[in-house]
């Protein structure tokens, strides 16, 4: 039965079927926090490169 299912199933069924049947990991609350503190250190870096390619471009 599992490989009919398999052969009837697409690949975006079988990848969906697979996330729901694994267990999802527990998000700490230090974790978010310093997800959060590296995401918006990242975001400012990105900012600065990207007013430097842009002055940079300009004539």
């Amino acid at each position: 039965m599992i490989a009919r299912m398999a052969q009837t199933m697409t690949t975006p069924d079988l990848r969906h079927l697979i996330s729901r049947l694994l267990p999802r990991p527990i998000l700490t609350a230090t974790f978010i926090w310093d997800w959060s503190r590296w995401r918006r250190e990242h975001q400012v870096v990105a900012a600065i490169a990207h007013r430097k390619t842009r002055n940079n471009t300009q004539l």
